[in-house]
């Protein structure tokens, strides 16, 4: 249904979630993650970790030379994939449209 989302329990193995996890917070202690525009501090103007959206830039997701590139390629294929998967069987040609 149009709004809803889907989670699937283990749709990643451990296996490959690690390296996920490992790079993430290696590009975190190294400050390449960055407040993005739409961060909500709530009312009161400030920091509230719960409402933190930190996210790690594109160009910094594709650069070879920062972190498990070769793991973060694998991931975003995958999802590439599954949006082409997705706007096929849903009949929905604009999700396939990404930059990871």
């Amino acid at each position: 249904e149009e709004g809803k989302i889907t989670v699937l329990n283990n749709f990643l193995p451990e296996t490959e979630i690690r390296p996920l996890r490992e790079d993430a917070q290696a590009l975190w202690d190294a400050g390449k993650f960055s407040t993005d525009a739409l961060a909500g501090y709530g009312s009161s103007g400030k920091f509230d970790p719960t409402k933190d959206r930190a996210v790690l830039r594109l160009p910094q997701w594709k650069n070879d030379s920062l972190g498990n590139f070769e793991n973060r390629q694998r991931f975003g294929s995958l999802m590439a994939d599954i949006r082409s998967q997705l706007a096929y069987n849903l009949n929905r040609p604009n999700l396939d449209v990404g930059l990871s």
